[in-house]
């Protein structure tokens, strides 16, 4: 066999394996966001994502991602309950490790896996007190009022400008979900407290609660593009014209309406 055969022939062979990869991951990615689904507490399915990422190779694990980000796209609802997990940078380096985190991270950007990346980017988030809201009395206490089931201390508290007052307050009982419509849909509110919101189990499930937050432009861009796949085609349409939100959310909002009409003509 001639050199250019053998050079061809390992070309093909490569071809095929990467392709066998490819199926193999997207075979262990169904698998994986079935698993999550089946486990009651968010923080178990964050353990057992980190436990899967740990024993694969970085560049596996990103591919394993973009697969998972993808089918959300599709509409699948494993996967884009899968995804907002991803969106907990904080819980998936305690179950990770900063290392492995960031091999993954870079795994992504080698790799071109650029819906994983947009969830995994943790940029900057504005957390300045808007004039007139800062707070005279100290954190201690305004946690410690967060913890009460008093209707007036939830009022006073719901637009406190640290997010550890909040995360408090998203906890208690009394608070209804149109007082966390009020918090992620004013402009006065900070990023990382929409944030706080966003990643706060008994919230992000509530449909309103993520529509406000993907028309909020302080919401940080990779929150507001984790939330998009579950909207409905009706609010990707308005979503999609929106100048407030940044030009990537009305981009990828675009794409998910197309896609989701390809859908449709298809049926």
């Amino acid at each position: 066999m001639s050199v250019p055969q053998e050079m061809a022939l390992l070309a093909r062979l490569k071809g095929a394996l990467e392709v066998l990869l490819r199926h193999r991951v997207r075979q262990e990615a169904k698998r994986l966001v079935r698993r999550l689904s089946a486990l009651p507490d968010p923080g178990m399915r964050v353990a057992v994502l980190g436990e899967q990422l740990k024993e694969l190779p970085s560049a596996v694990g990103a591919e394993l991602l973009e697969v998972i980000c993808q089918e959300a796209e599709q509409g699948d609802p494993f996967s884009q309950q899968a995804c907002l997990h991803l969106l907990n940078l904080e819980a998936l380096e305690e179950a990770l490790g900063l290392k492995k985190l960031w091999e993954i991270q870079r795994a992504l950007v080698d790799g071109g896996c650029g819906k994983a990346l947009r969830l995994l980017f943790q940029e900057e988030t504005r957390a300045v007190v808007p004039e007139g809201r800062r707070s005279e009395k100290g954190l201690g206490f305004r946690i410690s009022q967060a913890r009460r089931p008093a209707q007036r201390l939830i009022e006073q508290l719901l637009f406190d400008p640290d997010p550890r007052v909040v995360k408090i307050l998203l906890g208690n009982p009394r608070l209804t979900e149109a007082e966390v419509l009020k918090i992620v849909s004013s402009p006065r509110v900070s990023s990382t407290v929409l944030e706080a919101v966003a990643l706060d189990p008994r919230w992000r499930d509530r449909y309103l609660v993520k529509l406000a937050l993907v028309y909020n432009p302080l919401t940080p861009t990779r929150i507001a593009l984790g939330f998009l796949p579950f909207l409905l085609i009706q609010d990707l349409t308005e979503l999609a014209q929106e100048g407030r939100v940044s030009g990537l959310v009305r981009a990828e909002a675009r794409k998910l309406l197309h896609l989701r009409k390809a859908r449709r003509s298809d049926l």
